[in-house]
């Protein structure tokens, strides 16, 4: 038995951690009397605990069957990694020019550990992700953008357990390392144009580097979009018009189906919403912005 857990804050705790760093994993079941066990905790305590991480979207309870950890909702993921890139780009757009020499030494340093971290015979997982952590705070802390940096970081597990995923399946240190080169030599060169692509290629590079590793069902959004463009004899959605879009929705909807006529109408329409999110921040007014983020959400 564990230490004597007193609240189920504790015991919460405890396991959203082991559920987020994957000690846990997505499918394992939580039976409540090893719990009890484990944490020296009444069954009744251990209920509250299972009732809130279901809340929060971590385990699914089904009444006389027990207590699963969910699997990683990939689109809550994407659609996280869209709003960073929009938000990370822009404030590495504002901290490059204003950059000193103080903290682009630090920057360095944190990407060496980092470095360090990854080249370890048997790498820790938990200290190379909050290492990475640790770099691109860098730059919000340097503008004074820790509330939205705390709000990105804390907007969905799912988020969180993915990149540990990342990071202990995938094989792409290598890769992380020679984007964090990128995104440094960038903020150097005070090279604007850049920052949005690095940032984009490196928080999608999760998603490339799982590959099959991630669903059917997920996998798919690329496909149908694709089906979608083909329609209109384009590659990419944003070379698609939206008005010409909804105007031959039905034979979008014949050739590519239901489904990828309505993902491609929820992107048209996440798109406007970050020109929009993208001015609340520029404007300073992050209540907006985080209305809007909960907006996307819902949506």
């Amino acid at each position: 038995m564990e230490q004597q857990y007193k609240t189920d804050a504790e015991i919460y705790a405890v396991l959203e951690r082991e559920i987020i760093d994957l000690t846990i994993r997505p499918g394992s079941s939580l039976s409540e009397n090893p719990l009890c066990t484990r944490f020296g905790a009444p069954r009744s305590l251990i209920r509250v605990v299972l009732q809130k991480l279901q809340e929060n979207g971590l385990v699914k309870i089904v009444p006389y069957k027990g207590t699963t950890v969910t699997r990683l909702n990939r689109e809550i993921v994407e659609e996280l990694i869209y709003e960073r890139t929009a938000v990370e780009a822009r404030v590495l757009r504002d901290f490059s020019p204003r950059c000193t020499p103080e903290q682009r030494a630090l920057i360095r340093k944190r990407a060496a550990t980092y470095e360090a971290l990854a080249h370890a015979e048997h790498p820790d997982f938990n200290r190379l992700y909050e290492a990475d952590r640790l770099l691109h705070e860098t730059w919000f802390a340097a503008m004074g953008k820790m509330y939205l940096w705390r709000t990105l970081q804390n907007a969905h597990a799912d988020y969180s357990r993915f990149r540990m995923l990342d990071t202990i399946t995938s094989g792409g240190l290598a890769e992380v390392i020679a984007d964090h080169t990128n995104l440094i030599d960038a903020i150097e060169r005070c090279d604007m144009a850049a920052f949005e692509p690095l940032v984009e290629r490196h928080l999608y590079g999760g998603i490339r580097r799982l590959g099959s590793k991630l669903t059917e069902e997920y996998a798919a959004i690329t496909n149908e979009l694709k089906a979608v463009c083909r329609v209109f004899g384009k590659e990419h959605l944003r070379e698609v018009d939206e008005h010409e879009f909804y105007a031959r929705i039905a034979e979008v909807r014949r050739a590519a189906g239901d489904r990828a006529a309505l993902r491609a109408a929820h992107v048209f329409n996440e798109n406007k919403r970050c020109a929009v999110e993208t001015a609340a921040l520029g404007n300073g007014d992050f209540e907006r912005f985080l209305q809007l983020v909960s907006e996307s959400g819902r949506s």
